[in-house]
């Protein structure tokens, strides 16, 4: 078998890599795409990005077009959401009588299974987002902003992003 030629093997390279790149930029403009076109829904492209791409372990710009950015959102929520929830029950057994704890850690009990589902679906999950967007502001009223790891407030943008994501893709 004959040794491909230098200027083949230089050729298939420059294909590879522009390959590559091409689906790069694509997935990149996907995101940029979706986050840019929040402003409605005030959410800045910011705040967008930097709830999408907040875990380096999950690669935000890899979702490559808008359906697969929305399932991103969903599934940083359903997340997010977890991570508040074993926060509050920390928090919770250090302060066992706080009824307001107490109440909040069961309304993110409830939301993290709705979210979980709603990581998998785009039609349904805007109004689980919502409703876990109102809890988690309740959880503020119930327990006070002092008393709540900062996940909970954290966890309000992550709601935000993920419902003006899903509602700029979703025409009811």
């Amino acid at each position: 078998m004959a040794a491909a030629s230098p200027t083949l093997t230089a050729l298939l390279l420059l294909v590879v890599v522009v390959f590559t790149a091409t689906g790069a930029a694509a997935a990149a403009a996907a995101l940029d795409d979706v986050c840019n076109g929040l402003g409605r829904f005030n959410v800045t492209p910011e705040l967008c990005t930097s709830i999408l791409c907040a875990d380096a372990s999950a690669p935000c710009r890899a979702a490559g077009d808008p359906p697969a950015v929305a399932a991103l959102a969903t599934k940083v929520a359903s997340q997010n959401a977890a991570d508040t929830k074993g926060r509050l029950e920390t928090a919770l057994s250090a302060s066992p009588g706080n009824e307001g704890l107490r109440a909040c850690l069961d309304l993110y009990a409830a939301a993290v299974p709705a979210l979980e589902w709603a990581a998998g679906q785009l039609r349904g999950a805007r109004e689980v987002l919502k409703a876990a967007e109102y809890a988690a502001e309740a959880c503020e009223g119930m327990a006070g902003a002092g008393a709540l790891p900062g996940e909970n407030s954290a966890f309000v943008n992550v709601a935000r992003v993920g419902q003006a994501v899903l509602s700029s893709m979703i025409r009811d």
